[in-house]
Formats: C-alpha cells, sequence, structure tokens
C-alpha cells in the first residue's frame, strides 16, 4: 500500500526510456523488501538471520524478472520497429492479394 503512490508517481519514467523504467521499478521493488526485513526484524521480532535470507531471495527473484523483463521489452520494442518498415508492409499486401 504504500509503495503504490511513489510507484505510480515515478510510473511517467517507463514512457521515457524502458530500461530506466524498468531500473526505478527495480529500485522502488528493492525499497519495499529493505522495509520488509525492517518490519520484520524491528516490529514483529523476527529472527535477523532468516528474515535476511528470506529478503536476500526475494531480492534475487525481483532483479532475475527485472532483467528478464527488460530483455523482453527491448526485443518486442525491436520487433515493433520492423513491423512498421516498409518491406513487411509490402509483404503483408502481397500475401492479402494472393
Amino acid at each position: 500500500m504504500v509503495l503504490m503512490p511513489i510507484s505510480a508517481l515515478l510510473g511517467f519514467i517507463t514512457g521515457l526510456s524502458i530500461t530506466l523504467g524498468s531500473i526505478v521499478g527495480l529500485a522502488i521493488s528493492l525499497y519495499g523488501l529493505y522495509l520488509l526485513y525492517h518490519g520484520l526484524t524491528q516490529t514483529l521480532k523476527a529472527d535477523t538471520g532468516t528474515s535476511k535470507i528470506v529478503v536476500l531471495i526475494l531480492a534475487a527473484l525481483v532483479i532475475l524478472f527485472t532483467i528478464i523483463g527488460i530483455g523482453a521489452k527491448k526485443k518486442a520494442s525491436k520487433f515493433l520497429e520492423d513491423f512498421n518498415k516498409e518491406d513487411f508492409k509490402e509483404q503483408i499486401e502481397n500475401q492479402q492479394q494472393n
């Protein structure tokens, strides 16, 4: 709940640059994990070692999926650039005529 307004406020960055928006989203997610760690250890008095391991595993998953997401966004962007080229449009028109 706390991170949703921050994410919404900084969401416009993705429109400027896909990579920069993903990095900002990653930073917000990692900050959320930082808050989770402190919430577990300080407020709920959870074991520090176990909390650290859980947060590090979650952070690794967030980083991994962010990297995969950046790669997928770049591939989709490149495909759409190729899709708008004249050669591709001509091939589609030729296929529709046949």
